[in-house]
């Protein structure tokens, strides 16, 4: 074959990976978001039912960030905006387990993202597709999180694209030039070129 046949068919290979491997910034709707035993959360629930603009009111101290950031902590398992483990933000005082939920949509399909923690370390998350009532991931969170990342791409993506956190936190205007590079890449698609060059460089050498 010649040299422009296989770039040709290297780069089909590598689109037709990044195309079936991963989505970026994938959530269309926000459904659900539960918050039990969090911060000041006792037993709170927000229907949004894929609203496109909501507004969250309260005094300060009521928990209104909280209940924002909580898409990102199941997600991810860290409130961006407040220090600590996602174990420190457990009601205080509390001794049971203490969760997070958010029910969302995402091409096309509907989802659960769970976590389940208590203040002792114990930590369970799962990922179910809600219309078939099929468990995806879980309980073990390693698996959850990768099936999350697959979903919906990096916690710093998330955090520079689709997710505005209070403090700004991953803000992509703050990145370093390489990351602000890798960041642009994922969120355009083109992140895939480079590993085209890579591949091509590799067999081209030998």
């Amino acid at each position: 074959a010649s040299t422009d046949e296989l770039l040709s068919t290297i780069a089909k290979e590598s689109l037709h990976q990044q195309q079936t491997s991963r989505a970026i910034g994938s959530i269309q709707e926000i459904e659900k978001i539960t918050l039990n035993h969090i911060g000041p959360h006792t037993c709170t629930e927000l229907l949004i039912g894929g609203r496109k603009f909501i507004s969250i009111s309260g005094r300060n101290g009521s928990g209104k960030t909280f209940a924002v950031e909580a898409i990102f902590a199941v997600l991810f398992g860290s409130f961006p905006s407040r220090n600590g483990s996602i174990y420190d933000h457990i009601t205080q005082g509390y001794e049971g387990e203490a969760s997070l939920e958010v029910i969302f949509k995402s091409f096309g399909t509907r989802f659960s993202a769970k976590r389940i923690i208590n203040n002792k370390g114990g930590h369970k998350a799962f990922l179910t597709q809600i219309d078939n009532n099929t468990i995806i991931a879980g309980p073990k969170v390693s698996n959850f999180e990768k099936e999350i990342a697959g979903l919906i791409g990096s916690e710093s993506i998330v955090l520079s694209s689709i997710f505005s956190s209070q403090k700004g936190t991953g803000d992509i205007v703050d990145a370093s030039p390489a990351d602000r590079k890798e960041i642009l890449g994922h969120i355009l698609g083109i992140d895939y070129l480079a590993d085209i060059s890579e591949n091509a460089k590799q067999k081209t050498a030998t």
